[in-house]
């Protein structure tokens, strides 16, 4: 890691020349990346590009944790995704250790799903991660451009998604931030999870106890009963953030994002086929499955969610080469649930009037036992 983790917390000035007048002008203060009009001789550019060894060309987007740049590693010679964090090392001194032992841990984890980081720093009191630099886009990009993607699509990404988890399990990490903006695609349809630790460092930071950090849509009821969290969290995130793909809507819509609301909304149990109803039925029991209230009711392991993913996505390839049977079973599957729907609708005032033919049969036994003594 950075030697510059030893200063964390501590502002330094920065001073940059202006490329066209050479004059030194202070960019203490200014942000990465930051358009600067020198006041000398006018001339518009860049400054606050350098991040100790890491030269920033260009901006590749912004989010609530902080921007991603396509950067240089001039030491190495490699381009590089520079994320560099909104969070403030002289704001948040306490919060360095943890932020580095996360950074730290998620080097640790080597798997062709998860993103890997290069290293961690503080620069001109901002922190900043360097990670593999990923070019395929997002599923958010995905999702924006195709509105509904394809059920085979989201299925082959939350396989590769929950094989990245798996790995990161294994040595004690968690995500806890599983939306589609954190989930890249590589070269040759490789999918790969970015992201993984910071979570934990700006959800302790809110400033208040109703504030919900991450994106409300994904995030697992335990969460919002400040319980604690577990891989099974990274579970129901997931599944929300495939039945989002695949629907076209996350699975839950509401006005606002309070914390009721959203306890409200989430009590309720979801169906991926009440909005997506072309999928296969073994692709709708996975995720609303992943998506259940308890954590108990879901996937106990990622082996078993790994292993019903690719037998729902075998499902899927099969309805797609044979659509006539698939959709034959489909209908098949459906007559039977509206027939065991039929029986219990017929069978319900038949139980009910029993329970009151016993229950007057007791009282009026009673009566009498009581009235003979």
């Amino acid at each position: 890691m950075s030697s510059t983790e030893k200063n964390v917390g501590v502002t330094t000035s920065c001073i940059e020349a202006c490329p066209s007048c050479q004059i030194q002008l202070d960019m203490t203060g200014f942000g990465a990346f930051s358009d600067v009009t020198c006041t000398s001789c006018g001339h518009f550019f860049k400054a606050c590009t350098n991040f100790n060894q890491f030269q920033i060309t260009s901006l590749l987007g912004e989010g609530g944790m902080g921007a991603a740049y396509r950067a240089m590693d001039v030491s190495l010679s490699r381009e590089v995704a520079l994320k560099v964090l909104k969070i403030h090392a002289s704001d948040m001194q306490s919060e360095s250790d943890k932020l580095a032992h996360e950074a730290r841990t998620t080097a640790r984890i080597n798997h062709p799903n998860v993103v890997r980081i290069f290293d961690f720093g503080e620069c001109r009191s901002q922190f900043f991660i360097a990670m593999e630099l990923v070019g395929g886009g997002s599923l958010d990009d995905l999702m924006q451009e195709r509105v509904m993607v394809p059920e085979i699509t989201a299925l082959e990404v939350g396989i590769q998604v929950a094989q990245g988890l798996r790995a990161a399990m294994e040595i004690g990490l968690i995500h806890r931030d599983i939306k589609p903006a954190n989930i890249l695609f590589g070269d040759r349809g490789t999918v790969k999870i970015v992201d993984f630790g910071l979570a934990v460092v700006a959800s302790d930071a809110a400033t208040s106890p109703n504030e919900i950090w991450g994106t409300p849509y994904y995030v697992a009821p335990e969460k919002l009963d400040e319980l604690p969290e577990d891989f099974r969290s990274d579970i129901y995130s997931l599944g929300g953030t495939l039945f989002h793909a695949m629907a076209g809507r996350p699975p839950y819509e509401a006005d606002n994002s309070s914390l009721v609301a959203l306890k409200q909304l989430k009590s309720r149990p979801v169906s991926l086929q009440a909005f997506a109803p072309d999928v296969c039925n073994e692709t709708a029991y996975v995720i609303n499955r992943m998506m259940s209230k308890s954590p108990d009711k879901r996937y106990q392991s990622y082996d078993d969610l790994i292993e019903h993913l690719r037998f729902a996505l075998s499902k899927a390839n099969d309805a797609l080469t044979n659509p006539v049977a698939a959709r034959t079973s489909q209908l098949r599957n459906l007559e039977v649930q509206s027939q065991e729907m039929g029986w219990i609708n017929l069978l319900f005032p038949v139980v009910v009037i029993l329970g009151l033919l016993v229950f007057a049969y007791l009282y009026f036994f009673t009566a009498m036992f009581k009235a003979v003594d």
